[in-house]
């Protein structure tokens, strides 16, 4: 039966249900530790499957407690009764194995069913999934984006400028660097003929004092 949390529809009776020597699927919390446990029922929400102990767990806490829960009796008909929805594929970048699910509104922190676990337990969590259902139709996420798409074009208008600019520093710093040498080669044309006519006169001064 479907335990804890919000209640999924009533399943016909005339429906048969999968028994348990059909249910062979492995707990996925303990495969990510590299555990092997058989499952003993499944989280709609999480869409993972759960051992014993993995099961209890998600009932106890507070986290998990309007998650809907089925046990073996129930999976065989959700497994064949559910249809595809969207899932969220963004890994966590803690926990390499899981995906962000869940936020964290008192600490504005995304993350996924470990994050939640260890270090928002106590806190009012969102499940992303529920609380995104048709975001993209809503008038603030079309806001949202057009800002977005603004702010875009204005990072490309400056980065251009940037561009730009930057090669024209690298202009400014070669004709610099080029005065520079020409400076220079000036400085030492002038001091050479200064020296030839120095020495021009010392010889003269010498011829007329022998």
């Amino acid at each position: 039966m479907a335990v804890s949390g919000r209640k999924l529809p009533d399943f016909q009776s005339s429906v048969s249900k999968g028994s348990a020597e059909d249910f062979n699927h492995e707990c996925d919390p303990c495969l990510s530790d590299g555990l092997h446990e058989d499952a003993h029922g499944y989280c709609v929400d999480c869409k993972e499957y759960l051992c014993k102990n993995c099961f209890k767990f998600h009932q106890r806490t507070k986290v998990f407690n309007q998650h809907q829960l089925l046990d073996k009796d129930d999976m065989g008909f959700y497994e064949t009764a559910s249809t595809p929805s969207q899932v969220s594929t963004e890994k966590c970048t803690r926990h390499a194995n899981e995906v962000i699910k869940f936020f964290c509104p008192e600490h504005k922190a995304l993350g996924c069913h470990d994050c939640m676990t260890m270090d928002h337990r106590t806190c009012k969590i969102d499940y992303i999934p529920d609380n995104c259902a048709g975001i993209g139709d809503s008038e603030e996420y079309k806001g949202t984006m057009w800002l977005l798409n603004q702010k875009l074009k204005e990072i490309d208008s400056v980065m251009k400028k940037a561009t730009v600019r930057d090669k024209e520093i690298d202009v400014c710093y070669d004709n610099l660097n080029q005065e520079i040498v020409k400076f220079r080669k000036e400085i030492n044309d002038r001091l050479d003929q200064l020296q030839k006519q120095i020495e021009k006169e010392a010889d003269r001064k010498k011829s007329d004092d022998k």
